[in-house]
């Protein structure tokens, strides 16, 4: 670490900030690593021939002002390298799904009807087995969908059973119309609220030939 530059990178959600001698790190909620999520359980920040080792007997998610140990000049060496040991949380954090897409001849579909509008579409509990329903846009605002008009099924499952979920979205409520242009979103509550659909993690860009049914796969 340079000036407070890290060479490697932490965890996606787990904030560290340093000005060269002391460090402060936090994290919202616990941090996604894999397919698991995990709080800190200790950190040990290491400067010159010599580390602490901040432990934290119940795990965290923030802490401030950690420092290497005292040099020979009797002040806190430059830290020079950062380890964080993680700890499963206990409440695993409720996944969530959003899904929009373009349909083919016209309009569109997302997910809605879920607890609360948020952002751009509302959202389902992301279970395995779980079936949702996908509705075309209401109106001219596509934040929402129309709970009239269904498209079709949203299914959370391991299609191809390589141990990895998958997403489903057919058209079963209206067979006239295919997905050409579909972005989805699994992930936490808090890493969905702000989140615009173009900066979903998983999108097929313009498909050629437009499809029905639309499966997606998860890396998890």
């Amino acid at each position: 670490m340079d000036f407070g530059k890290f060479a490697g990178a932490f965890p996606e959600g787990l904030m560290v900030t340093s000005d060269g001698k002391t460090l402060s790190f936090k994290a919202d909620e616990c941090i996604k690593i894999g397919d698991k999520f995990y709080s800190v359980g200790a950190v040990i920040v290491k400067g010159g021939n010599a580390a602490n080792v901040y432990f934290y007997e119940e795990s965290t998610l923030s802490d401030a002002n950690l420092r290497a140990p005292v040099n020979a000049s009797g002040k806190a060496a430059a830290i020079s390298n950062v380890t964080f040991c993680h700890i499963e949380c206990d409440d695993q954090p409720k996944l969530v799904i959003a899904f929009k897409s373009y349909l083919a001849p016209s309009d569109r579909a997302c997910t809605t009807g879920g607890p609360g509008n948020i952002n751009f579409v509302t959202y389902y509990d992301f279970k395995p087995g779980v079936v949702g329903k996908v509705y075309l846009s209401a109106g001219t605002t596509p934040s929402t969908g129309d709970l009239t008009k269904p498209v079709g099924n949203i299914t959370v499952g391991d299609t191809n059973n390589d141990g990895k979920w998958d997403v489903t979205i057919d058209n079963t409520d209206r067979t006239d119309l295919l997905f050409k242009d579909a972005y989805l979103f699994v992930g936490t509550l808090a890493q969905y609220t702000g989140l615009y659909y173009l900066n979903f993690p998983y999108k097929t860009g313009v498909l050629e030939t437009p499809v029905a049914p639309l499966t997606m796969h998860l890396p998890f």
